[in-house]
């Protein structure tokens, strides 16, 4: 079972052993959503929560963070991530949490500083 879940119908990022969930959104711009499928979430290369990342990658509080994921499969696409979701509604492929951005990073942050996994699911 990977670390973190993310459904893309429900658009619902979870961490089950966490017992935490966000609503989280992915696509429709882009190429869509984030491709179905395993990732490595890359925990060491995690920006700081700060107001000093663009627009895109804030909160409602003008904050805002990168997490880099790494495909697991042969894919085109790259660049993928989980940040908040600033600005316009949808992302470019990445997950953009549509709130509970701190307590995300707060959990991200108390967790081993090693990669995580996640499983993207239709």
């Amino acid at each position: 079972m990977a670390d973190l879940e993310y459904s893309i119908s429900d658009e619902r990022l979870s961490w089950p052993a966490k017992g935490q969930s966000w609503e989280a959104v992915s696509g429709p711009f882009g190429n869509g959503a984030l491709p179905v499928g395993e990732y490595l979430v890359k925990r060491n290369r995690v920006t700081s929560f700060t107001d000093a990342i663009g627009p895109s990658f804030r909160d409602p509080s003008g904050q805002g963070f990168f997490l880099p994921l790494e495909p697991q499969f042969k894919t085109t696409r790259s660049g993928f991530g989980i940040h908040p979701d600033g600005g316009v509604p949808g992302t470019l492929g990445c997950i953009g949490l549509k709130g509970g951005t701190k307590s995300f990073y707060d959990t991200l942050a108390g967790a081993p500083f090693q990669d995580l996994t996640l499983e993207v699911k239709n």
